[in-house]
């Protein structure tokens, strides 16, 4: 067996690696949910307000979100162990902080630290393992585990906190934390080994980490307050609208830097936008079900904090139970059936659960619809883990990571903000009618659990967009040892160039083939900031000075005479890609006659001694206005050509100004200008 297909997972360093890398994730998503059962002693002890108790658990999930992009987009500039160590010290500090709190404000403080470390934490062991777990049954078994870690924590953390409310004390759904650290600090330095950056850099982009931090924190602070405030609030909406205009400005300015924090190619990556939005649908009617549940059996059936607690238990024997069966079910029907079947089933579980009466008991009114829940709950953590990494590659592993865990956050202070609204109108209604207190909150939980099935559902039919991830294709973008079924190019591509929009469209496209694709449009360090060593191909943009071009190549060549050189036609990413391919098929050529084209028939020729496959396409610009030239290309032929001369028409619609033709035969490529003009 080769190094590329040993299974990484078979070896105790790979078991290793796996568990303190969900060690990680679990503490993260234990500290959301570890204070809910323990607030009403946290308001007694520290001076807190009904109005402000909220920001307890609030605190923790604004910079937790808030962060999370800027969080794994340093781990891919600085170091993803450096990250996961500097976010636990962070958490150890702020936990040990906050529990020897005497202030609310200065408990609300520790909590908004120990969420900026997590933010730090979570995208960089999520990157890790991506990226190293690249065999296709080692990476579902993996996500697997991620998963039933992610869906089990939630519940973990109120059983957590209900045994030390009772236990120690309540101080201590704090003090535990410090302890997990001293452990996971070692552990991380023992076990994930110390690589470079995975992303080069020459300067930090400063305003975009500005605007992208502040847009993100400022909407998740509008979620947050909204309930409080109300959704018709003027200063609601002021928020939102503030958030937005933050997140404007960041996307104008990261295109108009040389080193984004947040290539705007990432979200190109097939699938990711669509597992994305499944992610924040999905978790906003999911994830809300704990804290409604949780009032639910504290306020109106009276079970103690470790009761309610309890409750979970067998959730979470179920969930790990549940994402186990859906990594199997991973390579055999794909993750975007995975998804839906599993959103489904949330939802039924949510129904259920939204029926529970007044005296309701826990046997028959409330563990059936958690049974159903969790069998749910699993598979949509992994599919989505899955479907939204399928095309990462290791540059951008802890970006994608961070984005998706940055949606499902906001997908919950979202799911939240909405169902508390719908639950406290109901309830209100109620009490001025002169209903019971119970019977008025239940029937308030009743709404916001049924809104949270509707949620459910909602993402089963977003999920049906996502990137249905294989055996053969959960690896795309990973070949740093990736067990790929089929052969996948694996050469180091240097694309050059002055529009951040082509080159961002053009390593996407790259990415997702399977090269390891880089770019810049800073003309005066390229060999400061990349090895030639490391680079199997350089692409020159077309407005690359023709001077600064002579002196790169010299430069290039001279530390790696086996680089390939491209010149890029016409700045239209497709194309680019195109011939990118046919400069690494030049060593396995058809012995065919390379294709011609007339200008007066309008007729690309075409001979051929034997059947081959055949594509030919015409790429044509439809505005050439500086930063960002626009294209747009027509499939004239994709099928399986006889052997003899053939004629392929252009049709006259398409302008032959600046256009021009790509037919590829097999594997080769073959690239030309069919313009009136270069």
């Amino acid at each position: 067996m080769t190094p590329e297909n040993r299974s990484l997972l078979a070896d105790p360093r790979g078991k290793r690696l796996l568990l303190v890398l969900c060690a990680v994730a679990f503490m993260d998503f234990v500290d959301t949910s570890i204070t809910n059962v323990a607030l009403p002693h946290i308001r007694v002890a520290l001076g807190f307000s009904v109005q402000t108790l909220q920001w307890v658990p609030s605190a923790y999930l604004l910079t937790y979100g808030g962060l999370m992009l800027l969080g794994g987009r340093l781990a891919d500039l600085f170091g993803r162990r450096r990250m996961m160590l500097v976010g636990t010290v962070l958490v150890a500090a702020a936990s040990l902080t906050g529990g020897l709190a005497g202030s609310a404000g200065l408990f609300v403080a520790a909590r908004l630290v120990q969420g900026a470390g997590a933010a730090l934490m979570l995208p960089a062991a999520l990157a890790t393992l991506t990226t190293t777990f690249t065999l296709a049954s080692d990476r579902a078994r993996a996500l697997g585990i991620w998963g039933a870690v992610a869906g089990l924590s939630s519940a973990a953390g109120v059983l957590a906190g209900g045994l030390l409310v009772q236990g120690p004390g309540w101080r201590w759904v704090m003090f535990v934390n410090p302890i997990a650290c001293a452990l996971i600090v070692p552990a991380v330095l023992a076990v994930v080994p110390a690589q470079r950056p995975s992303a080069q850099r020459t300067r930090f982009d400063l305003a975009g980490s500005t605007l992208i931090t502040s847009g993100v924190l400022l909407l998740v602070f509008a979620l947050v307050r909204a309930p409080i405030q109300g959704w018709g609030a003027t200063l609601t909406w002021l928020e939102l609208a503030g958030a937005a205009a933050l997140l404007v400005a960041f996307v104008v300015a990261e295109r108009l830097v040389h080193d984004p924090i947040l290539p705007l190619g990432t979200f190109r990556i097939p699938g990711l936008a669509a597992a994305n939005v499944t992610g924040l649908v999905g978790f906003a009617g999911m994830l809300s079900m704990f804290f409604f549940l949780t009032l639910y059996m504290q306020t109106v059936l009276g079970y103690s904090p470790l009761a309610a607690g309890a409750a979970y238990l067998p959730l979470c024997f179920a969930v790990g139970i549940s994402a186990g069966i859906g990594a199997k079910l991973l390579t055999k029907v794909g993750s975007r059936w995975v998804i839906c079947t599993g959103a489904l089933i949330t939802s039924g579980g949510l129904l259920l659960l939204a029926s529970v009466p007044v005296h309701g008991s826990y046997l028959a009114n409330i563990l059936p619809g958690l049974l159903v829940f969790s069998a749910g709950l699993g598979p949509v953590f992994v599919g989505v883990t899955a479907a939204a990494n399928a095309g990462a590659t290791a540059e951008r592993a802890g970006l994608v990571a961070a984005i998706l865990n940055a949606a499902q956050q906001i997908g919950g202070a979202l799911g939240l903000a909405i169902f508390s609204a719908l639950a406290t109108s109901q309830t209100d209604h109620l009490l001025a009618s002169g209903v019971s207190t119970h019977a008025a909150a239940t029937s308030g939980f009743h709404r916001a659990l049924l809104a949270g099935a509707i949620f459910a559902a909602a993402a089963a039919l977003v999920s049906l967009r996502t990137v249905n991830t294989r055996d053969d294709a959960i690896d795309a973008g990973h070949t740093e040892g990736a067990d790929l079924t089929t052969e996948q190019p694996k050469r180091s591509v240097l694309v050059i160039g002055r529009s951040q929009l082509v080159l961002d469209d053009t390593v996407a496209e790259l990415d997702r083939l399977g090269y390891q694709a880089q770019s810049t449009n800073d003309f005066s360090a390229v060999t400061d900031r990349f090895d030639p060593k490391e680079i199997d191909l350089v692409v020159f943009g077309g407005q690359v000075p023709l001077d600064r071009k002579a002196e790169l190549r010299e430069e290039i060549a001279t530390i790696n005479p086996q680089v390939l050189f491209v010149q890029g036609l016409a700045g239209i990413p497709g194309l680019i890609v195109n011939q990118i391919q046919g400069a690494f098929a030049t060593e396995h050529q058809n012995p065919t006659q390379p294709p011609t084209y007339t200008l007066e028939g309008r007729t690309i020729r075409l001979t051929l001694a034997e059947p081959h496959d055949v594509n030919a396409t015409v790429w044509w610009t439809t505005s050439t206005v500086p930063p960002d030239p626009k294209s747009d290309s027509l499939v004239l032929l994709d099928d399986r050509v006889a052997p003899g001369d053939h004629t392929i028409p252009v049709p006259d619609r398409i302008p032959l100004k600046r256009a021009f033709a790509t037919v590829q035969i097999d594997s080769t490529i073959h690239a030309f200008s069919i313009a009136t003009e270069p």
